[in-house]
């Protein structure tokens, strides 16, 4: 049988090792959600009484464990994400784990206890690596899709460390005019038209809606809050929001820089070959547009968002006119690259804003130009933000995506716009990139429906082109001299500042509960916390000025029973309000429950009318009432 083997114990050996070798070895188990906080697992006690759920996925791309303790049913919520997401949170391998406040209620200590088990039991699986997304929950498939091949190569660049780029940005264009950069007088005085239109008559008060205004304060403070769009929103605010009241320093940086988006257009409209006039027309549209002016004194992110785009256009198309000098170039280069990467990095809005850019540079300096420009964007927003982009493309992705239709309104706006540049021999350089703005404000209006002037704000992160465009066909005879030009800007600044007046003024009850919380919040005692419902119904949140409370608050997330006690315990001095959402068919609920909770004594109280931010969250009755407590105890 065994030719040419005489031994009966070399046959043995021989066939063994036949044996082993063709053996079909079982595969290892897949590493799963589940196998990586071994020796933990589903329905075992991870520390202290609290027993363990099984995993479930997130809503920004992490995994959640939940721990809960029978005896008095205390929960702690503990998030995975991919490590240097969350920068406070534990290390552990490749990934960073944390308990979210909002929906733990159990002790500090025993949040704590449950999450440093859980961040052990991971921290023994080292080898293992992300991103998050990919690794399934329980030996399935992932939860969600996992991302592409260049998604993950784009991840590899980048940092999501706190990093002003652009204020290097504006060190590297300083370097490259110093001695050659020339003040225009009527720049300085659309700058100064701006400031003084955005200071007397912007709302002073959060933009955003369905109560989340608030937050984006917040951001500012704490990158953290905001970690799902990227930490370009705190490196623009800087150091100003916590040396001076939060929402004002948020304010007045966004009048600052909607101020300055009016003389960089003109230098944009100088720069792609229009005359004096014409740029100071073009300004002075963006000057007194209402919609820019109501937002001004806001924390919309659409004011940033215009200003870096338009400021990238200009240092681009600077660099594009530079020919005998590499250094001067290359800094100008760099610098608008930068930019954008700063503009990309605050919003996702933002990267349609920067997709425009080389097409604008394109119409002043010729295809070479825009060409250099859009690889100089791409490479320096990869090099600075490729993991940024990565994650919050994977978020995108993973969302409802809006298909423009032929009826949004917007989108006829600016096809008639198009047709006229495309006909006007002196627009007709601008017509692809109004093309594109046109397209990308089709998508925008039907992604920003919540209210109207939610859409118009959006759609004007794009306006750029358009107020180029319609400047441009403006007759020559109506520009020529600059005086002519001048009072051609004014009276249309009036029209328009009249005609949107009702717009300007108008406020929503969010905006005139935020005036009233925050100076109420203010008057507390700096021992005193404040609690009110944060999250109710399906999807109502509200966020108060948690800055102006000294003494802390707590956010309480209604959506689920919840376990107040061990929210607000130990007591002390506490106080609770209900806010007008409390007065919506949808969160009425909710409130009440974690109210019958509670022994409460009325305070101070305050009558809106009731005028929704979010035309999906209405509100039941014409007026609505906010209503401070003390909190004396709590009910059995």
């Amino acid at each position: 049988m065994l030719r040419g083997v005489r031994s009966p114990i070399r046959a043995a050996v021989l066939l063994a090792a036949l044996g082993a070798a063709c053996e079909r070895r079982p595969p290892s188990p897949p590493v799963t959600w589940v196998t990586l906080v071994t020796p933990l697992a589903p329905g075992r006690e991870v520390t202290r009484g609290y027993v363990l759920a099984a995993p479930t996925r997130g809503h920004e791309h992490d995994v959640v464990f939940r721990a809960t303790r029978g005896a008095d049913g205390a929960r702690v919520e503990v998030h995975v994400v991919d490590r240097a997401r969350w920068p406070a949170a534990r290390p552990a391998g490749a990934f960073g784990v944390d308990w979210e406040v909002p929906r733990t209620t159990a002790p500090r200590d025993d949040a704590a206890a449950v999450t440093e088990a859980i961040t052990r039991a991971i921290a023994t699986h080292a080898g293992v690596r992300g991103p998050v997304d990919a690794i399934p929950l329980d030996g399935g498939r992932a939860a969600n899709t996992p991302r592409p091949r260049a998604l993950d190569l784009l991840s590899l660049l980048g940092t999501w460390r706190l990093f002003p780029w652009w204020l290097a940005a504006l060190a590297l264009i300083a370097l490259a005019l110093r001695g050659r950069a020339r003040l225009h007088r009527t720049d300085a005085g659309l700058f100064a038209a701006a400031l003084v239109a955005r200071a007397a008559l912007g709302a002073w008060r959060p933009f955003h809606v369905n109560g989340q205004g608030p937050l984006w304060i917040t951001g500012a403070l704490h990158p953290e809050e905001l970690r799902s769009y990227g930490p370009g929103w705190s490196e623009i605010h800087g150091w100003l929001p916590r040396v001076m009241a939060p929402d004002a320093a948020v304010f007045a940086t966004h009048i600052a820089l909607g101020a300055a988006l009016s003389p960089l257009a003109a230098i944009v409209a100088r720069q792609v070959g229009l005359s004096p006039g014409h740029a100071f027309l073009a300004g002075a549209l963006l000057a007194a547009d209402p919609v820019l002016v109501r937002i001004g004194a806001t924390e919309s992110y659409v004011v940033p968002i215009l200003a870096l785009s338009a400021g990238s256009v200009a240092a681009l198309l600077a660099a594009g006119g530079v020919t005998h000098d590499r250094r001067r170039s290359a800094a100008l280069w760099i610098a608008g690259a930068l930019l954008a990467a700063q503009c990309a990095r605050v919003h996702p809005l933002g990267w349609m804003a920067v997709a425009l850019a080389p097409l604008v540079v394109a119409a002043g300096a010729g295809l070479r130009a825009g060409a250099l420009a859009a690889a100089a964007i791409g490479g320096a927003v990869a090099l600075t933000s490729g993991c940024v982009l990565a994650d919050v493309l994977t978020s995108v992705a993973h969302g409802a995506v809006m298909q423009p239709t032929w009826l949004t309104r917007p989108a006829w706006v600016w096809l008639a716009l198009l047709a006229a540049a495309v006909a006007h021999p002196r627009a007709r350089r601008l017509a692809p990139a109004a093309a594109c703005a046109g397209v990308l404000a089709s998508v925008i209006a039907e992604t920003y429906g919540q209210s109207d002037i939610w859409r118009l704000a959006a759609v004007h992160a794009v306006a750029l082109p358009g107020a180029l465009a319609v400047a441009a066909m403006v007759p020559a005879a109506a520009t020529a001299p600059m005086g002519r030009a001048g009072a051609l800007a004014a009276a249309a600044a009036a029209v328009m500042l009249v005609g949107g007046a009702p717009m300007i003024r108008a406020r929503t009850t969010d905006e005139m509960e935020f005036a009233w919380a925050r100076g109420w919040m203010a008057s507390r005692p700096a021992a005193c916390r404040v609690a009110w419902v944060a999250f109710a119904g399906a999807r109502r949140t509200v966020f108060l000025p948690a800055w102006a409370a000294r003494g802390g608050t707590v956010r309480i997330d209604a959506r689920e029973p919840v376990n107040v006690r061990a929210l607000m315990e130990p007591l002390g001095c506490m106080y609770y309000v209900r806010t007008t959402a409390c007065d919506a068919p949808d969160a009425r609920e909710a409130c009440a429950a974690v109210e019958r909770a509670l022994v409460l004594a009325p305070e101070a109280g305050a009558v809106f009318p009731a005028r929704a931010s979010h035309r999906g969250l209405p509100y039941a009755t014409p007026t609505v009432r906010a209503q401070t407590y003390r909190v004396t105890g709590f009910r059995e």
